[in-house]
């Protein structure tokens, strides 16, 4: 499976266009560092709060809209990228460093941490492993676990609508019909509720910070 469809080719990002990507974005930038699994840092792309990471060269002949690189990190507001809205469900979830991941296909794999959502797309399983152990932001500590989420209120809220309706409805399809949302979609919003937990789903709107999009409280 390949990385990401990109711009190939040019110089190879200084430190100065790294630290400019994050003093531009509204969020923390993730990245692998220099280079990893043998994969240097190859390019930087920038599409508004959208930064990507690219490490490796081309896979195949470039062509119109880019060429396929082995390993891509990117990152996008918290607010941008949430799990209801996902192109591609994911096939099931685990732990990195410490925070619930989820698993798009063999080789795109999407973390929600602090204020950032990061997705790690690499063409070998060896590739994303290595690549999800590099992680580090742009700017901070390295190593470790990383930060715990911290969601929209929007995306709280949605998943908070969805439980109180199999509640008061009394079941999954009776819900569906209220929601005009399918069976599927209610309950993979479940399984987010559930995994949120109770106390985070109670939090009141007051308890959100920040504009346009109020996010949980750090800690």
């Amino acid at each position: 499976m390949l990385a990401l469809l990109a711009g190939c080719g040019g110089d190879r990002p200084g430190d100065d266009e790294v630290r400019d990507a994050q003093k531009s974005a509204s969020q923390p930038l993730y990245w692998a560092g220099d280079e990893v699994a043998g994969q240097e840092l190859s390019g930087l792309t920038r599409n508004g709060d959208v930064v990507t990471f690219l490490y490796g060269d081309c896979k195949n002949e470039e062509r119109e809209g880019g060429c396929a690189v082995p390993i891509s990190v990117q990152t996008a507001t918290i607010c941008n990228v949430k799990a209801l809205v996902l192109d591609v469900r994911p096939t099931r979830s685990r732990q990195v460093r410490g925070i619930t991941a989820r698993v798009r296909g063999g080789g795109t794999v999407d973390l929600a941490t602090g204020t950032s959502n990061i997705t790690v797309r690499a063409d070998t399983p060896r590739r994303l492993e290595r690549t999800l152990a590099a992680l580090r932001p742009v700017e901070g500590a390295t190593g470790g676990e990383l930060p715990p989420p911290r969601y929209p209120l929007e995306y709280i809220e949605e998943l908070r609508r969805t439980r109180d309706a199999v509640v008061r409805t009394g079941s999954v399809r009776a819900a569906r019909d209220e929601l005009r949302v399918s069976q599927r979609a209610i309950r993979f919003r479940l399984r987010l509720a559930e995994r949120l937990g109770s106390e985070r789903l109670r939090r009141p709107a007051a308890d959100f910070e920040g504009r346009p999009c109020p996010v949980e409280p750090a800690g």
